[in-house]
């Protein structure tokens, strides 16, 4: 059984339409702030909830271990440590005081678009382990930033979709008790293989799912050299107040224009 999420929300204005081939972009917003990285590698190891192993995955309900545990044959170990910041299912929101540890970086996360936020999860890639193609769970477009990032090379990379559909193929296919990845030949255009810049080192950005898969290549820097975070809100259907759409259809326009040379769009295969 090939297992795929819902359909996107079709909620957003019309206006967006233009928006809908947009594969990645840098988004016109501030520098992320500057943190001390060794009180954040402090925070995130002994402080802050581990995800991996401690929860169940949206999209397979299994819990979510090393890859070859779960029978997840030809991926190997999951290539992030990956911790949360913030989930509106607990009760004071932000989590093992992240808010009063680093308060300047939740200012600038309150500069995304959302009038509501559902969860801030962090990701640092291991060393020498490459995160191979997947899709992630957001509703259309996904809001990132580097928060530390010392790799200099272009690791994030895109493989298009063959058709324009909007929904989201998910990473993996389900067969009883296994788990394996997904058969993205049947998908995706394996022959592209267009990798990210970046106008600096440590920036936001936004990505899509529906568009096409992305995958991380292996790089061989301390497991703190590239922090990741990724900022949620509600689908639209879920809660139609958790987005800005004025602020976001403000951000994907300026940034559009500030960023044009940078923006990888899907194109209809010749």
């Amino acid at each position: 059984m090939i297992h795929t999420t819902q359909i996107p929300s079709q909620h957003w204005p019309k206006k967006f339409d233009q928006f809908r081939d947009l594969i990645y972009i840098p988004l016109d917003l501030p520098e992320p702030p500057k943190v001390d990285i060794d009180l954040f590698t402090d925070w995130a190891f002994t402080k802050a909830p581990k995800l991996v192993g401690n929860i169940n995955h949206p999209e397979t309900g299994q819990k979510i271990m090393h890859f070859e545990e779960r029978g997840m044959k030809g991926w190997g170990f999951y290539p992030w440590i990956q911790v949360s910041a913030f989930h509106h299912g607990y009760s004071n929101s932000w989590i093992s005081e992240f808010d009063k540890i680093f308060p300047d970086v939740v200012e600038y996360i309150h500069l995304f678009p959302y009038n509501i936020l559902s969860g801030v999860t962090i990701l640092l890639q291991k060393s020498n382990v490459t995160a191979p193609l997947h899709t992630d769970a957001d509703d259309w477009l996904g809001m990132r930033f580097y928060l530390h990032n010392e790799v200099k090379e272009d690791a994030l990379y895109f493989c298009p979709r063959k058709t324009n559909e909007n929904n989201r193929i998910a990473t993996y296919i389900v067969e009883s008790e296994n788990v394996y990845p997904q058969e993205w030949e049947k998908y995706l255009d394996l022959d592209k293989k267009i990798y990210s810049s970046h106008p600096c080192q440590r920036h936001a950005w936004a990505l899509t799912s529906t568009r096409a898969a992305h995958g991380i290549e292996a790089f061989e820097y301390d497991r703190c050299a590239r922090v990741t975070f990724l900022v949620h809100s509600h689908r639209p259907s879920v809660n139609h107040n958790a987005w800005n759409p004025d602020k976001l259809y403000d951000l994907l326009t300026r940034s559009l224009d500030k960023y044009s040379d940078y923006a990888i769009w899907w194109e209809s295969p010749k």
